[in-house]
């Protein structure tokens, strides 16, 4: 028996939408609270995180069988979800490679979910799969890509060096990996190594090759290791060069690297996800003479062409290698295929179902003009520059790599601490400056060596954010140091009594 048509009315909430009013007014809540969020937030903390416990006690509950108000739900999202977070577009922090992102890319965001694009296949929107042609297009004129180049935007850095690894596994490979060495220099961004593993590489298969005092890779090194290999029946098949390392902002030297991979015929992978973009600007460009060679490259919109998170690209000289590598059929896709002309994104990555991508880049190129870009860009650069001009002023400051890419590191090294100390300090600055909220500065290690670091690509930073932060480590720094000094005295002369103690007692069992 059919239910009666009464039986098969659904009330809004059960249709799970909100009445046209409603929508309005939740959608207006949400542009003003992002506006207003964008116009203070140089006024915020950088960083608000809190323990896994107390998130647990804030928001555990068990999954709700009736609806509440969406006024609440709002209000619950912003004040107990969105109060903890990094900002990591906050002008102040300098950790990583920061994500900017910009207004107009957030609006398309919010378009492209409002439409619940999926970009998988030609059929499924027409539109936006041509703007991601359309994008990919720019990208590789910017890089100096060659016409029948090819690309796919994805998640972000880490799929695209898997994408691009996949890609060399299959064209130059065929698949079968015995014997294949990779390389790639110990300042490569480890989803690189993580990629050979999830491709079936073992560790005995992977050459980690040293960098010279410029924290390059050693093109010398990396010729014998080479050598070395062939000599022992390996297959070198691919070298993974850097355009832009996290740590320094290294560029591998890309035309010597390409020079080796045309005469050993290896595949060049560049990992530009932060560097790439670099091609833009009028001060670096020549840096990266090179980079249009790569048989693929990895390219992360949201660092340094100011996107929100998530978008990356990779791209590869040769467009059909990328459906050779990935397109595969089904029976239930039979109608997604009806035209050879079409071009289904499905048939060149990992995913079927994607998301609109390349709309956030498209809107805010057709907006702000890659003139304004390139100014960022260079901004970026020249602001690294400044930093560590502030560094070098400074009594017991030492620049640890020169500024490069927007990157600059630092640590505090007072003449008279040793290696230990100097780190044990340097690791409790970079907690104070983080406890202290108004800037975030994290470390790393180069050559063994704990050091800071600033990467200052955010194009609404300003000169007296950097001048402030620098101002405030400083200061920041001259309390630890005297709070470490304090212990360490106090430490000595516990040592000397408990010495002393230990004498004297002696002396008694002597006597």
């Amino acid at each position: 028996m059919f239910e009666s048509k009464n039986s098969l009315q659904l009330s809004d909430y059960a249709q799970l939408q909100l009445s046209q009013e409603e929508m309005r007014r939740f959608g207006y809540k949400v542009i003003d609270t992002i506006i207003e969020h964008s116009v203070v937030l140089k006024d915020k903390p950088v960083v608000n995180m809190v323990g896994r416990q107390q998130m647990e006690a804030l928001l555990r509950e068990p999954a709700p069988q009736k609806g509440a108000k969406w006024e609440d739900v709002f209000e619950q999202a912003i004040w107990d979800i969105f109060s903890h977070i990094m900002h990591m577009n906050h002008p102040r922090l300098f950790g990583w490679v920061p994500g900017p992102s910009n207004f107009v890319s957030v609006m398309a965001d919010l378009l492209t979910t409002g439409f619940n694009i999926t970009t998988g296949a030609w059929m499924l929107s027409s539109g936006p799969t041509q703007i991601e042609i359309i994008v990919i297009d720019w990208l590789k004129e910017i890089i100096g890509f060659p016409e029948k180049a090819g690309g796919i935007m994805v998640g972000g850095g880490s799929i695209a060096n898997l994408s691009g690894l996949t890609v060399a596994r299959k064209i130059k490979l065929n698949d079968k990996i015995e014997n294949a060495v990779l390389y790639f220099s110990n300042q490569a961004h480890w989803s690189n190594e993580r990629a050979a593993y999830i491709l079936g590489f073992a560790t005995d298969q992977i050459r980690k090759i040293p960098v010279g005092a410029d924290y390059c890779m050693d093109v010398e090194y990396l010729r014998q290791q080479i050598e070395t290999d062939k000599a022992a029946g390996l297959h070198p098949f691919c070298i993974i060069a850097n355009a832009g390392t996290t740590n320094t902002g290294a560029i591998d030297s890309l035309m010597e690297i390409y020079a080796i991979c045309e005469q050993e015929d290896m595949w060049l992978h560049v990992d530009g996800a932060y560097g790439a973009a670099a091609s833009l600007s009028k001060e670096a460009k020549e840096m990266l003479n090179g980079i249009q060679y790569a048989h693929s490259l990895t390219v992360d919109p949201h660092k340094w062409f100011f996107q929100p998170y998530e978008v990356g690209c990779l791209l590869v000289k040769e467009d059909r290698w990328l459906a050779e590598t990935f397109d595969m059929t089904a029976d239930y896709m039979r109608n997604l295929e009806e035209s050879m002309n079409d071009v289904n994104f499905y048939g060149k990555g990992l995913q079927l179902t994607r998301c609109d991508r390349a709309l956030k880049l498209w809107m805010s190129i057709k907006i702000f003009g890659l003139e304004n870009f390139s100014s960022a860009i260079d901004r970026g650069i020249k602001l690294a520059k400044y930093v560590q001009n502030l560094w070098e002023e400074r009594d017991g400051w030492q620049v640890m790599s020169d500024a490069r890419l927007g990157i600059v590191t630092f640590r505090y090294a007072p003449a008279s601490l040793d290696e230990k100390m100097i780190e044990e300090l340097n690791e409790a600055i970079a907690l104070a400056v983080a406890d202290d909220k108004f800037a975030l500065t994290p470390t790393t290690r180069l050559n063994g060596k704990l050091v800071m670091r600033m990467c200052t690509i955010n194009p609404r930073t300003s000169e007296e954010d950097i001048l402030e932060t620098v101002t405030r480590i400083q200061m920041i720094a001259k309390e630890v140091y005297n709070t470490l000094m304090v212990r360490q005295v106090v430490a000595e002369d516990t040592t000397a009594a408990m010495v002393n103690i230990e004498y004297k007692y002696m002396q008694k069992q002597n006597n």
